[in-house]
């Protein structure tokens, strides 16, 4: 949730030539009716020079708390509440904040759905491997045997991976999820590369490999559940 700001704006008098009415083509004006202009007037003249004041005092207390939580970009809400402030229809802080909220609400739902969606993804691929990892593991530990386990585990990441790029990725994190998708490519090429001196029966070879996909397999899974896709951080190892 984005922090509400309030603001008290003092309007300042400027006092007409005559004291308490002014003299004008159409008749008397009364001194309040003037001052009110003048007031509106001066708001706008000094919306410029107020505005950044607003971008960051706003700026500095959502990061404190929503931003960090959701992982959200300080330049796209800096840039939310410089289109939102100063409109014609609210005060600067009024309208900025209503605008930084309507960027926060949009990049925490997409990265909601994001994520609801590639739990759901990894529960249902996590499903299909858990089977295949028990039917094979019932053949024994032959070197064919670990080949098999070790292409499927290959195949059922690759499945993983390309569903979740097939999602549309929540703005802003480009960086951490690339992050996460190169962990994971590095578990699926260390397990494939496992896979060629096992299908040989070459234990010497494959032993220090399957160690290397067991480390790759660790960290892809470490990312995916700091990211939020805590489903996604169980690939599989030997």
């Amino acid at each position: 949730m984005s922090p509400s700001m309030s603001s008290t704006s003092t309007a300042m008098a400027v006092p007409t030539r005559s004291g308490a009415l002014t003299l004008g083509v159409t008749g008397l004006v009364s001194s309040s009716r003037t001052e009110a202009l003048t007031a509106r007037s001066v708001q706008r003249r000094q919306c410029h020079r107020v505005r950044p004041w607003v971008v960051a005092a706003y700026a500095a207390a959502m990061v404190s708390g929503a931003l960090r939580r959701h992982g959200l970009s300080v330049a796209g809400i800096i840039t939310a509440l410089v289109l939102g402030a100063c409109s014609s229809s609210q005060s600067g802080v009024e309208a900025a904040t209503t605008t930084a909220q309507s960027a926060l609400g949009a990049s925490t739902a997409s990265k909601i759905e994001f994520l609801e969606g590639g739990n759901s993804i990894c529960v249902e691929v996590g499903a299909n491997l858990a089977t295949f990892d028990r039917e094979v593991r019932r053949q024994g530990a032959s070197g064919a045997a670990i080949a098999k386990l070790l292409n499927g585990y290959a195949e059922f990441q690759t499945t993983i991976l390309e569903k979740l790029q097939a999602l549309q990725q929540p703005p802003d994190d480009d960086g951490q999820l690339a992050a996460v998708y190169a962990k994971e490519s590095v578990y699926i090429e260390a397990a494939r590369n496992a896979a060629i001196p096992a299908a040989a029966n070459d234990e010497a070879a494959y032993e220090p490999l399957v160690a290397a996909m067991n480390d790759a397999a660790k960290h892809a899974n470490a990312a995916y559940i700091a990211y939020g896709l805590a489903e996604c951080g169980g690939g599989a190892t030997i």
